[in-house]
Order: structure tokens, then sequence, then C-alpha cells
């Protein structure tokens, strides 16, 4: 409608590049799009390693949100995993994503 301004997004928040290569940029975009899903973003921790051809990013988050890092049917990682792939075909490696839960870390830790 004419006139009419779009509401804002209860959190604004955008993702802000900070440098670094295209595999540090492609961790910390893992780590923003499931960040934006839990209950707890503090407790998401991002580690990759490299190998030859290919990076394995394992994503650890507080034990009560591992659900919902996962979704139902695994479609939040499997939606993380396709988009970490895609950023990472610039560099033309393969990439892995795994979610787990931090042992001993109770939400809101």
């Amino acid at each position: 409608m004419q006139g009419m301004d779009a509401p804002e997004p209860a959190d604004a928040s955008i993702f802000i590049w900070t440098g670094g290569t295209l595999l540090d940029r492609v961790k910390e975009l893992i780590e923003f799009m499931v960040g934006a899903v839990v209950d707890d973003p503090e407790a998401v921790h991002v580690d990759s390693e490299e190998h030859e051809m290919s990076t394995l990013y394992r994503v650890t988050v507080a034990p009560g949100n591992i659900g919902q890092a996962l979704g139902k049917e695994g479609r939040v990682a499997n939606a993380v995993r396709i988009i970490a792939k895609a950023s990472a075909m610039k560099e033309k490696r393969k990439v892995y994503v795994e979610v787990e839960g931090r042992p001993g870390v109770a939400p809101g830790e």
C-alpha cells in the first residue's frame, strides 16, 4: 500500500563480514545462522578442521538447544550445510557441517 512503511523486524541485527579468508567467513556465517535459531546464541561455537580438499565445521551448542540447531527432521542443519557448501564453492572445497550439544553446559550458562 502506498504511504505505509514496512514494519521493522523484532531483531534487526544483520550479519557483517569481519574479514579474513573465505573459509573464515564461512565459519562466521555458520555461527551467525545457528545463533539466530537457538535460545542461547552465546553458547554457539564453531571449530574448523581443514583437510587437503575439504573443511569440516563442528558446531557445538548448549545441550538444551540441540533440537533447535538441528530443526524438525534436520531441516535447519541441512539448510546451514547447503549455505556453507554454496559459500565455499569459490574455493572448490568440500564442506561438511556437524552439529552437536556441548556436554556439561546447561542452557543459559
